[in-house]
């Protein structure tokens, strides 16, 4: 498959015609807009470019346990070496971000 640039006139596009999802595959490109545009509008990426993403949420050992204090968050991120365009750190921020929307511990 070639390469496509989805913008957020394609995530409008998709919504219009009354889809809910997007899959990405390998090549594709997806902008900064768009994504944000389809999380606006409910619509799933599903995104086979990504690397598989671990992460689990602990509070520091000694840390005392009332609510001010936030979880540490440690994400492993395992991709191909030679995967093109491949961004680990883009990776875990997005398991830490999503770590930290669902407040799963």
């Amino acid at each position: 498959m070639g390469k496509r640039i989805i913008s957020k006139l394609n995530i409008d596009s998709l919504k219009s015609s009354g889809q809910t999802v997007l899959r990405l595959e390998p090549g594709d490109i997806l902008t900064p807009l768009a994504r944000d545009t389809a999380m606006e509008l409910n619509i799933k990426i599903e995104d086979s470019r990504e690397p598989v993403v671990q992460a689990h949420a602990t509070v520091p050992a000694g840390a005392p346990s009332d609510d001010k204090h936030e979880p540490v968050v440690h994400a492993n991120a395992t991709a191909p070496a030679a995967a093109p365009g491949n961004d680990k750190l883009e990776a875990i921020v997005k398991a830490v971000l999503e770590q930290m929307r669902t407040g799963a511990q």
